[in-house]
């Protein structure tokens, strides 16, 4: 009966440790993302604007 209480114990501590561990990978997953996207965006915007204002020189050129 003892080995019986004492094989239980593990197997509830595994769960345990597998659900904590899932929860940080999915943390850790979101804040990852969250930055990757965060730099994407850091580079993405200065371009567009740069583009923005190439387009609007073009455009007061080709007008005026």
């Amino acid at each position: 009966m003892a080995q019986l209480n004492d094989s239980s114990t593990p197997s509830s501590r595994s769960w345990g440790r597998t659900a904590i561990a899932a929860l940080i990978l999915v943390l850790a997953v979101w804040i990852l993302l969250k930055v990757v996207i965060g730099i994407i965006a850091a580079l993405f915007v200065p371009i567009l604007l740069v583009i923005a204002v190439v387009g609007i020189v073009w455009a007061y050129r080709v007008l005026f």
